[in-house]
This record gives C-alpha cells, sequence and structure tokens, in this order.
C-alpha cells in the first residue's frame, strides 16, 4: 500500500494593531509625575478634570478611575484618571485600565506609579497624611500641621465639587497653597 503524502502550506498572516498605548511614552510621563511635590500635583490633577469637563465623548465618575470608551459607553474618569487622560495621554478607546491590576501594565503601574494614582485619589478625598505615606514623605511638625489644614479645607467643601466626591475647586487651591507654603 502506497502511503500518500500530502503537503499543507500555511498562509502568513500579519496583523498591525494600533493601539495608541506606549508603555515607554507612558511610562516616561508617569516618572515625571511622581517626582512632583504634593501641592504641585494637587493642582495638575484639578487642572486636568477642569479639561476633563469640557472634552466630549469623556465624563467625569469619581467612582470609575479610567474607563475607556466603548461603541456603547463614553470614556469615564476620575481625578486620577482626568491625569492620565490629559497628562500621561493615555487614549480615550480601548481597554479599560485599572491601577489594581498591576501585572497588565506593569512599566505604568510600577508600585511607585501606583502611589501617584492612588495619592492623587486621596489628595481629592483631602487625606493628605495618607498621601504622604504613600509617596514616602517624611513629615516635620510643620508639614503635618500643614497636612492637617489642608484635610480640614479640602473635607469641609467635600461633595459640593463640580460632581459627586469632589470638593470645591477653590478648596483644592487653597490646600494646595497650604502644603505648597511648606515645601509640600
Amino acid at each position: 500500500m502506497a502511503t500518500k503524502k500530502t503537503s499543507v502550506t500555511a498562509k502568513k498572516t500579519t496583523k498591525k494593531t494600533t493601539s495608541t498605548y506606549s508603555l515607554k511614552k507612558h511610562g516616561e510621563a508617569m516618572l515625571k509625575l511622581s517626582k512632583q511635590p504634593m501641592s504641585a500635583l494637587l493642582r495638575l490633577a484639578v487642572n486636568d478634570v477642569k479639561k476633563v469637563e469640557k472634552l466630549k465623548g469623556v465624563e467625569l465618575d469619581m467612582s470609575i478611575f479610567f474607563g475607556g470608551k466603548t461603541k456603547a459607553t463614553p470614556c469615564a474618569v476620575c481625578m486620577a484618571g482626568s491625569v492620565l487622560l490629559c497628562d500621561v495621554k493615555m487614549p480615550k478607546t480601548g481597554e479599560t485600565a485599572f491601577p489594581e491590576f498591576a501585572g497588565e501594565k506593569a512599566v505604568l503601574y510600577s508600585q511607585a506609579n501606583y502611589s501617584v494614582l492612588e495619592s492623587i485619589d486621596m489628595m481629592r478625598k483631602g487625606c493628605f497624611h495618607s498621601v504622604a505615606i504613600a509617596l514616602g514623605i517624611k513629615t516635620n511638625d510643620l508639614q503635618y500641621r500643614a497636612a492637617d489644614l489642608a484635610t480640614d479645607i479640602v473635607q469641609e467643601t467635600f461633595g459640593e465639587g463640580p460632581v459627586s466626591g469632589m470638593a470645591t475647586y477653590e478648596s483644592y487651591e487653597a490646600a494646595a497653597k497650604v502644603l505648597e507654603a511648606v515645601g509640600l
């Protein structure tokens, strides 16, 4: 019995991806943010929230970190997500980005970068002592008292901001001035 040899030729296809996510570019942007003092980071986040308020196809939602736009839903971001969108230049579409899943984008969400994003969220709530701890800042007595005052300022108007889960812009600016005055 003769055996018949068959040959299968596989057609090689390549599919180009058009993702605008760049681990190097976004990781470098996060590194720059990690070197900012608390007051500068708070001001940056507030300015980015103001930018997001004017963007089409993006909504502010303090319960969503960074939800990528789909056909059915707009891109939704919180204060830290606003920084990712406006300064880190994360794309509005595609995967939802959650810092809790560090393995997915390990460089962008390294522990240091995660601390920056988490710190922005803590400042939104007025938890400035927690921010100092997360960023590894050792505060002296004057800085400690300034963080107390900044906390009081933000928490006094918390819930009265442009969306639920935020203080007023004026409170964030006042807190940033207090922090800046003591080198934070």
